[in-house]
C-alpha cells in the first residue's frame, strides 16, 4: 500500500467516533503504570499519545498522573476526544509531524495505532520529541477467545527505548546523529515487552 493510501485509510476512522468512543476498550492501569515505571521518580510527567483518536489512551494516562499531550490527524476523532477530555493539550498533527519541540516529552505512546504510522519517518520523528533517556510505549488490544470477549488486559505492548535525539533545528544535525529507524524495531531489536 503506497503512503497516499495509508493515510486515505489511516483518516477514514471520524464518520465512527463515537462508536469508536463507546465501545473500544480502555487499557489496563497496571499495564500503563508499568510503561511509566522506568521514569518514576524523575519529576512531573509529560507524555504525547500519538494517534490519539477519541481518548481511549489518554484518559488512561491521566489516571496515572501525567501530563498528557493528545496528537490525532483525524478532526473527527480529535472533536470527540476534546469533548471527552476538554482539558486535554490536544493538537491536529500525525507521528510523521509531532506539533511539539524537540525535546519535550518524557515519553511516546501509541494504542492500537503504529500500524497506521510510516515508520521511517515517524521514528526519527518521535525520537525528536523524546527527551533523553525517553521511549516510545506501542500497545494493542486483541480478541481473547478465552475472555467474555474483549480482554480485560491489553495484549503485547512493547516499549523502545530512544535513539540518540535528532533536532529539526538542521539537516546537518540530523544527519550528524544516528537515526531511529524501522530496522530497530525488527526481531532482535532492543524492547521491552509487558
Amino acid at each position: 500500500m503506497d503512503h497516499e493510501e495509508q493515510a486515505r485509510r489511516a483518516s477514514s476512522f471520524g464518520s465512527q467516533a463515537a462508536a469508536y468512543a463507546q465501545y473500544r476498550p480502555d487499557y489496563p492501569a497496571d499495564l500503563l503504570s508499568w510503561a511509566l515505571a522506568p521514569l518514576r521518580g524523575t519529576g512531573r510527567l509529560r507524555v504525547v499519545d500519538i494517534g490519539a483518536g477519541t481518548g481511549k489512551l489518554t484518559g488512561g494516562l491521566l489516571g496515572q498522573d501525567v501530563d498528557v499531550v493528545a496528537v490525532e490527524p483525524d478532526p473527527a476523532m480529535l472533536a470527540e476526544l476534546t469533548s471527552r477530555f476538554p482539558d486535554v493539550a490536544a493538537m491536529s498533527g500525525t507521528a510523521e509531524e509531532i506539533p511539539l519541540p524537540d525535546s519535550s516529552v518524557h515519553a511516546a505512546f501509541a494504542g492500537q495505532a503504529l500500524h497506521w504510522f510510516d515508520l521511517d519517518r515517524a521514528l526519527p520523528e518521535i525520537g525528536r520529541v523524546l527527551r533523553p533517556g525517553g521511549f516510545l510505549v506501542a500497545m494493542w488490544n486483541s480478541y481473547d477467545d478465552a475472555s467474555r470477549g474483549w480482554p480485560s488486559s491489553a495484549r503485547s505492548p512493547v516499549r523502545w527505548p530512544a535513539p540518540a535525539r535528532t533536532s529539526r533545528a538542521t539537516s546537518s544535525t540530523r544527519s550528524a546523529r544516528p537515526r531511529w529507524s524501522s530496522s530497530r524495531i525488527a526481531p532482535g531489536a532492543p524492547w521491552t515487552a509487558w
